[in-house]
């Protein structure tokens, strides 16, 4: 088991990953020319450290900070999806079906785990 150190920078980087993925989306819908490879790789690397700046150094970074994970089942269960979709993200033997599984697992478990800190 992670420690709570450990946990917390493995949800903000998870959140920096998955926000940036989900920037990226939605410019390259509303506008095509961000699928353009130089634009796109630009623009992520851009989009990725407003994210990361926004969750390490804000209130944001500060909530992490102090959201207490430590003893609940929430936080094992991300933990685990954290891992596992790491592991499926950087194995190039799993289909785009099972790594979006593990990312969709990933996003289930963040959700449950951020509903404990209000």
């Amino acid at each position: 088991m992670l420690n709570i150190d450990e946990l917390v920078e493995l949800f903000k980087r998870n959140v920096v990953d998955l926000g940036t993925k989900g920037v990226m989306t939605y410019l390259a819908v509303q506008a095509p020319v961000f699928n353009l490879p130089i634009l796109n790789s630009i623009v992520r690397f851009l989009v990725s450290r407003v994210i990361s700046i926004a969750v390490n150094n804000t209130e944001l970074g500060v909530y992490f900070i102090y959201t207490d994970q430590r003893t609940s089942a929430q936080a094992k269960a991300y933990e685990k999806a954290a891992q596992a979709s790491a592991k499926a993200q950087a194995d190039p033997a799993m289909t785009e079906e099972e790594k979006k599984r593990a990312e969709e697992e990933l996003l289930a478990c963040a959700r449950q785990l951020v509903r404990l800190g209000r």
